[in-house]
C-alpha cells in the first residue's frame, strides 16, 4: 500500500467515526429542540441565546485554536502540551472574569433583567470548559476519532437526557441553563476519565505557541462579530423572540452541512498536516474530499431550503412560522460555505495562519455591512440575506488565495463539484414546485408527513438521476461520482 492510499484510508475511515459522531450529536440535538420547541416557548430560547452569543463573542475572541497548533506539531513534548493546558485554563478564567463584571452592563443593554443569573451560571461553565484534558487532542491528531466517538457521544448523552428531564419538571428557560452546565462538568470528567495524561502548570513554550495561535485569535474576533452581529441586533430591536427564531432557523438550516463539514473537516486538518510535505498527496485529498461532501451535502442543504415551510410545520409547530426565510436561506449559505471549507483547513495545515487571519477579516468586512444593513431594515429576512450575500464574496476570496498556494486550477476546483450543484438545482425545482402544489391539498401532521415522505423519495430520484445523467454526459471521470460508485462496488463485493 502506497502512503497516499493508507493515508487515505485512515482519513477516510476517521471520517466515517466523525460523520457517525456527528450525527450521533446533531440527531440528540434535534431531537431535544423539537422536544423543547414543545414545552418551551420562543422567548425562553431567546433569553439564554442571548446570553450565549455574547460568551460566544469572547470565546471567539480568545479563540487561539491551541489544539490545532498541537495538531500541526508533530513530535509535540510534554512541555507544549502542558503549556497548551495551562493557556487554555487561563483563558477560561479571563473569560469567566468578564462575563461575571460585565454582565450588568449587557443586561442594562438588553433591558432583560433575568438575564443577570444565566449570565453568571454560563460564565461558570465557561470556567469549567478551560480545565479539560489536553490529552485528548491526540485522539484527533492520531486520527484515533473512535475514541473521539465515545468521549463526545457520552457527554451529548449525558447533557440530552439532564435538559429534558428539566424541562419536563422546570418549563422554563432554566433548563437550558442547567442542561450546559451538566454538560461541561461532564466534559471535564471525562477528559480525565479516557485519557491517561495528566497535565500541570508550565508556561515554557508560551512563545512558540502564540507565535502561531495569535493569528487564530485575529481571525476569531473577525469571525466572532461575523457570526454574531445579526442575533445582537435582533436582539436589541426586536427582543428574544426574534432571536429564538433567527438562531433555531439558523441551527436548523445549517443540519445539513454542519453534519459533514464539522465532521470531516476536523479529520482532514490533522491529515492535511501529515501530508503537508507531499502537495501531490494533499492536492489529491483536497480535491476527492471536496467532490465527495459536496455530492452527499447539495441535495440536502437544497433540500431544506425547499421544504422549510413543511419542516416547520412537522417539526416546530405553527408558532415557529416566521423562522421559515431564515432556513430557506441560511441553508443555502451553509452550501456555500461548504464549498470552500476545505481550502481553510489547506491554508492552515501548510503553516499560513496569518493568510487565513487576513481572510477572516476581508470576509467580516465584506459580510457585516450587507448583514447588518438587512437586519436594520428587514429583520430575520434581512439578516439572511446580508450573510448570504457576504458568504458568496467570501468564498471567492478563499478560492483565489488559497487554490493559488496549494496549486490547484480553479477550473480543477470548480468542476470536482459543479455537476452536484447542477444536479442539486434541478432537484429544488422539483421538489419546491411539488411542494407548492400539494400543501394546500392538505392538512395536519398525517397530511404533512405523507407529503414530505413524497418529497423525500422524489428529491432522491431526481437528483440521483440528473447527477449520473450529467457525470455520463461528461465523459464518467474521476471525481465524487467514481468515488463513491468505486466504494459502493467494494461494499457489494465485501457483502
Amino acid at each position: 500500500m502506497t502512503s497516499t492510499e493508507g493515508l487515505g484510508r485512515s482519513v477516510a475511515r476517521s471520517a466515517a467515526w466523525s460523520v457517525l459522531l456527528r450525527l450521533m450529536i446533531r440527531g440528540l440535538g434535534l431531537i431535544s429542540t423539537l422536544i423543547l420547541a414543545r414545552l418551551l416557548l420562543p422567548q425562553d430560547f431567546g433569553l439564554v441565546a442571548m446570553a450565549t452569543l455574547v460568551i460566544g463573542v469572547l470565546e471567539f475572541i480568545f479563540d487561539f485554536s491551541f489544539n490545532q497548533f498541537l495538531i500541526r506539531e508533530r513530535e509535540a513534548a510534554r512541555s507544549l502540551y502542558d503549556t497548551v493546558w495551562t493557556l487554555s485554563v487561563i483563558r477560561s478564567v479571563l473569560i469567566a472574569g468578564l462575563m461575571a463584571i460585565g454582565a450588568p452592563l449587557i443586561v442594562a443593554f438588553y433591558g432583560e433583567p433575568r438575564l443577570l443569573p444565566v449570565f453568571w451560571f454560563l460564565a461558570f461553565t465557561s470556567l469549567l470548559a478551560g480545565f479539560e484534558n489536553v490529552g485528548i487532542v491526540d485522539f484527533q491528531k492520531k486520527l484515533q476519532f473512535h475514541r473521539e466517538f465515545r468521549y463526545r457521544g457520552l457527554i451529548k448523552i449525558v447533557s440530552f437526557v439532564a435538559t429534558i428531564a428539566l424541562a419536563f419538571s422546570l418549563r422554563s428557560y432554566w433548563a437550558l441553563v442547567w442542561g450546559t452546565v451538566v454538560g461541561q462538568v461532564t466534559l471535564v470528567m471525562l477528559s480525565y476519565l479516557m485519557c491517561d495524561y495528566r497535565p500541570r502548570f508550565d508556561l515554557s513554550q508560551t512563545r512558540r505557541v502564540f507565535s502561531f495561535s495569535m493569528w487564530y485569535m485575529v481571525a476569531s474576533i473577525f469571525g466572532a462579530f461575523l457570526t454574531r452581529s445579526p442575533a445582537l441586533v435582533l436582539g436589541r430591536l426586536g427582543g428574544p423572540a426574534s432571536v429564538g427564531f433567527f438562531e433555531v432557523g439558523r441551527e436548523v438550516a445549517d443540519l445539513p452541512t454542519t453534519e459533514l463539514v464539522w465532521p470531516i473537516a476536523r479529520v482532514l486538518y490533522p491529515g492535511y498536516a501529515a501530508a503537508a510535505n507531499d502537495m501531490q498527496v494533499m492536492r489529491k485529498l483536497f480535491l476527492d474530499s471536496t467532490a465527495i461532501t459536496m455530492c452527499l451535502a447539495t441535495p440536502l442543504a437544497l433540500g431544506v431550503s425547499a421544504t422549510a415551510e413543511l419542516m416547520v410545520r412537522i417539526a416546530l409547530g405553527s408558532p415557529w412560522l416566521p423562522a421559515v426565510p431564515v432556513i430557506e436561506i441560511m441553508a443555502i449559505s451553509g452550501l456555500v460555505r461548504l464549498s470552500y471549507s476545505g481550502l481553510q483547513s489547506v491554508v492552515t495545515a501548510l503553516g499560513k495562519p496569518s493568510l487565513y487571519a487576513y481572510l477572516a477579516m476581508f470576509s467580516c468586512c465584506v459580510t457585516m455591512p450587507p448583514m447588518l444593513y438587512g437586519t436594520i431594515n428587514y429583520g430575520l429576512t434581512g439578516a439572511a440575506v446580508g450573510y448570504l450575500c457576504g458568504i458568496i464574496f467570501s468564498a471567492v476570496a478563499f478560492q483565489v488565495c488559497a487554490l493559488r498556494l496549494a496549486r490547484v486550477g480553479p477550473l480543477v476546483f470548480w468542476r470536482s463539484w459543479a455537476r452536484s450543484v447542477v444536479a442539486g438545482i434541478v432537484m429544488y425545482g422539483a421538489v419546491a414546485g411539488t411542494m407548492k402544489l400539494l400543501m394546500p391539498l392538505v392538512s395536519g401532521l398525517v397530511g404533512y408527513l405523507g407529503v414530505a415522505l413524497l418529497l423525500v423519495v422524489l428529491g432522491a430520484f431526481i437528483y440521483v438521476g440528473a447527477s449520473v445523467m450529467l457525470w455520463k454526459l461528461a465523459g464518467s471521470p474521476a471525481g465524487g461520482e467514481q468515488i463513491m460508485l468505486d466504494e459502493i462496488r467494494k461494499r457489494l463485493r465485501r457483502s
